[in-house]
């Protein structure tokens, strides 16, 4: 049944009198009412044989006066009722709403509080007693909010890894009893360097390496107000908690490992990116990506020659490259092969030459923005062009348009300086077997607050 169709014709009869038939006489007065003789309907041969006097019509007609006065007003009045009722029902829906949703930050806070107890050998009573700082922020949560900061430090299991807590899910956040709140003019893009090489990931995970993993990470903050980008780098080794899946997407438990391999968990594409953004946001305490792109890294060759090559100097010894033409301290013009070779190579005796890579990977790309940006000026469609030519080894949750729109902004920002790039605070140490960045959480924090938020107050 249409109950809005039902609905339309019921308000439609608007003078509460009988059938339509009786209310289209503009009057008032029913149908058969009409004899002008004011009569009420005897026969007419009455009329001729009987003298009585003709009724009056004036009372009638003040009678359908007051009707169709009672009428309208009864129209108004159930208009305004109708609108009322919609407005209330509108605000108990938002007030509910909100309550829900304040009730659920509750819970999950509540939740949060107890895992961090529970990881740092505390239980509730000794909170609330103060035991290492956790007082100020049990009794800012009995007022309906937690402050963090008294809860942050920069120990680190895998416990904690597993159970950090996840202050940046938040829009608002209480931090060291300051109020901040997300600026939503800066998104977070997570920019991902695919490499589906055997190499180290073959030895660590055997089952896993046709999949690839991300050889790096950059995340983005993308000012799309001002047109100004901030870039963390996060190490490929930075020990940090995500899902372990099977290949058809079955999870099979929560691990904590190097955040390359989140992505070999995945098929490989889609899911694989979701998997790593999962993890990057689980070690950044509860950051969302607003997108992710991925690239292959061969492809960083084809953007080097349409741009004429990138001049860089060599910042390390021949024993990093194995390459004749790369000499310490020397300028050169990186051509096909070779800007591959420098954002990727390193010296595999020094188990912590990945993060020496991560140098060169900042050097490139300070060297690259000029190069696309006077390749812009000749050519305004020369990113589009760019693109073009290696559209099939991107992967994102962009469009098109937008990945362009992001890049043209990365371009013609002021020129990229080392200010412009951040490095994820830690500290790299050998594992049992390999390398293992160790993520200080509490400097983390400050760092998404900073390029991620604004105080309010």
């Amino acid at each position: 049944m249409n109950l809005k169709g039902k609905s339309m014709a019921e308000t439609n009869n608007t003078s509460g009198a009988g059938t339509p038939e009786q209310t289209n006489n503009t009057n008032g007065v029913p149908e058969q009412t009409s004899n002008t003789s004011g009569a009420t309907g005897a026969p007419e041969e009455e009329h001729h044989h009987h003298h009585h006097h003709h009724r009056s019509t004036a009372p009638i007609h003040e009678m359908h006066k007051v009707q169709r006065r009672i009428k309208h007003r009864m129209k108004h009045l159930k208009k305004w009722q109708i609108t009322a009722a919609l407005v209330i029902t509108a605000a108990l829906l938002v007030f509910a709403g909100f309550s829900v949703q304040k009730y659920r930050e509750k819970k999950r806070t509540e939740a949060e509080l107890a895992a961090w107890y529970a990881a740092n050998g505390l239980d509730a009573d000794s909170a609330r007693n103060g035991a290492s700082g956790v007082g100020s922020a049990e009794s800012a949560q009995n007022t309906g909010e937690i402050d963090y900061g008294p809860l942050s430090n920069n120990n680190f299991s895998d416990q904690l890894a597993m159970r950090r807590l996840q202050p940046f899910a938040n829009k608002d956040v209480l931090y060291n009893g300051q109020h901040y709140t997300r600026n939503t003019a800066v998104k977070a893009v997570l920019l991902l360097g695919l490499d589906r090489t055997k190499d180290d990931l073959q030895q660590i995970r055997p089952e896993l390496w046709e999949q690839g993993q991300t050889d790096f990470m950059l995340l983005i903050a993308h000012n799309t107000f001002h047109n100004t980008v901030e870039i963390l780098q996060i190490p490929r080794d930075t020990m940090a908690a995500m899902k372990a899946v099977t290949y058809e997407g079955q999870k099979i438990s929560d691990t904590v490992e190097q955040i390359t391999l989140a992505f070999s968990y995945g098929d490989g594409v889609y899911k694989s990116c979701e998997l790593t953004c999962d993890a990057v946001t689980r070690l950044l305490g509860g950051l969302p990506m607003d997108h992710y792109m991925l690239t292959d890294l061969r492809s960083i060759n084809t953007v080097n020659d349409m741009v004429g090559g990138v001049t860089v100097t060599i910042p390390e010894d021949n024993a990093v490259w194995n390459d004749p033409a790369f000499v310490k301290g020397q300028k050169i013009t990186l051509h096909g092969g070779q800007a591959e070779h420098f954002v990727r190579g390193r010296d595999k005796s020094d188990d912590f030459s990945s993060l020496v890579r991560m140098e060169h990977q900042k050097i490139y790309l300070q060297a690259l923005q000029p190069r696309i940006k006077a390749c812009i000026k000749n050519d305004p469609e020369f990113l589009d062009d760019l693109f073009d030519a290696v559209d099939a080894d991107i992967l994102s949750d962009m469009s098109k348009k937008d990945y362009v729109k992001l890049a043209a902004s990365m371009v013609n920002t002021a020129q990229l300086h080392d200010s412009d790039f951040r490095m994820l605070p830690g500290e790299a140490r050998m594992g049992e077997v390999w390398l293992e960045y160790i993520p200080r959480y509490a400097d983390i924090n400050e760092i998404v607050l900073d390029m991620f938020y604004r105080k309010t107050e």
